[in-house]
Order: structure tokens, then sequence, then C-alpha cells
């Protein structure tokens, strides 16, 4: 007499393994983030390399580099860099995930699995020495892929802390599933829009850098070459993640 499993579909947890899963459904809590974001305008050829069909690249090329600390999130404490090409679709700002790394392997699986953010596990460290912060990017420890400062001097209002948000727009990501038969595409390409909210306590503005370190060919940062660099903030928020939508399947 046969024998066959007995696990049902509507058995499994949100994640897997499907009796203990790494994460649970979304949305995600941030509470008490610290972030320092640098903008800057990069070469337009390398931007639109990394754009996906549908979206339209900003004007000047721009990107956003955001480092933060989450100490307290429902999806586990970790840090994070993330890399972000201002563009549009249907003339709406958004802004593309190019590259991401974070510090714990939930936040990597929930990330990518969801909503295809390009995370990694790497190192971000952060530093506060006298009246400069800072924040680097390591891949592995060994090789630093970029170094960012600030001091901040200057709080903005509201109304300027409304209007740099507005810029960069929600961000959107491209889910890329990969298929387990030898010779096809992938199973699965989207488009995806993040759902969510920032509630942005503080931020400033001041003089700060950023430069790429050691270019890796693995996590190729630095081809997205500083042009020239536009700013650098610091900011303390809280955020929600939330499930989203789907712009297009190609």
């Amino acid at each position: 007499m046969k024998k066959t499993g007995k696990l049902t579909k509507d058995q499994l947890g949100f994640s897997e393994p499907q009796n203990a899963p790494l994460y649970q459904k979304p949305p995600f809590y941030y509470r008490g983030l610290e972030c320092i974001t640098v903008y800057y305008e990069t070469v337009e050829q390398e931007a639109l390399a990394l754009l996906p069909e549908g979206l339209e690249l900003a004007t000047p090329p721009t990107v956003s580099i955001r480092f933060f600390r989450a100490p307290f999130t429902n999806l586990g404490a970790y840090d994070a860099a993330l890399v972000q090409l201002r563009c549009l679709w249907d003339g709406k700002p958004k802004g593309f995930v190019c590259y991401q790394i974070v510090t714990t392997d939930a936040a990597m699986a929930a990330g990518r699995e969801i909503w295809g953010y390009p995370k990694k596990l790497g190192h971000v460290e952060f530093g506060k020495e006298n009246e400069l912060f800072t924040a680097v990017v390591r891949r592995p420890r060994e090789i630093r892929l970029c170094t960012a400062t600030i001091r901040p001097e200057q709080p903005l209002s509201e109304e300027e802390i409304a209007a740099l948000s507005a810029q960069g727009g929600p961000p959107v990501c491209l889910k890329v599933i990969p298929s387990a038969v030898e010779g096809e595409g992938p199973s699965l390409v989207q488009l995806i829009e993040s759902a969510g909210s920032i509630d942005i306590k503080e931020q400033w503005r001041g003089p700060g850098s950023f430069h790429f370190d050691d270019p890796s060919p693995v996590d190729p940062w630095y081809r997205l070459a500083v042009s020239r660099f536009i700013g650098s903030y610091y900011s303390i928020y809280d955020s929600v993640l939330a499930l989203g939508s789907v712009l297009k399947t190609y």
C-alpha cells in the first residue's frame, strides 16, 4: 500500500521551510532607523544599461545611495546599503534599486523573494567620530566597495523634507525567478513597486563625501561612477514596508 505525503498547499507557511518559515507575511515595521544618503550624477550609458525596459531614466541621470541601520524591525535588526537610480514610470518618479547589501539572512530572503530587491549578504559599517558620521560597505570583509561621510549641520524644514522625498518616488525592483529546466529562460520576470510609508523624524544636510574604493567585478557598483556630487543627508525615521504592485510582467 502506497503511503503519500500529507502536506497540502493550505498548510504551508508564508515562506520556507514550510514548518519553520524564515520570515512572516509583511508588513515589516521599522523603528528608529538612522540613515546616511548621498546623491550624485552618474554616466548616462552605464545607468541605461541597468534600467529595465519601460522605465525612463531621469535627467540628469541621478544615483542615490542609502546606508541605514535598523535597530528594531519585526524582521530582525539589520544594517543595509542600497543603490537607486532616479527614473520615471508613466511620467511618475520612481527609484529603481540596482544593488543592495544587507547583514541578515531573513532580510535578504524576504526582500529578494517578495519584491525582487537585489539583496546580497555583506557588511555595512557605521561610525561616529567627533562631528563626522561615516558608512562603509564591504563584500567580502576584505573588499571595501564604497565609503560615505557627512557632517550634519542644518536641519531641513518639513517642506524641504517633503520636496526631497517626492523627487525619488517609491522603490521599484526587477524580480527574476530562474527556471529549474535546462535551456529555459526565467520562469518569472516582473517589475514590482513596493508599498509602505516613511515617517521622517528629523533630517539634516551638511558637507560630505562619497567615493568607490576597491572595484569588484562581482559587485560592480563602481560602474555608476560619480560625475558630479550633489549632496549628503543624515536622517532618523520610522518606516513600514508592505506588499506592493506589479507594474509589468516581461
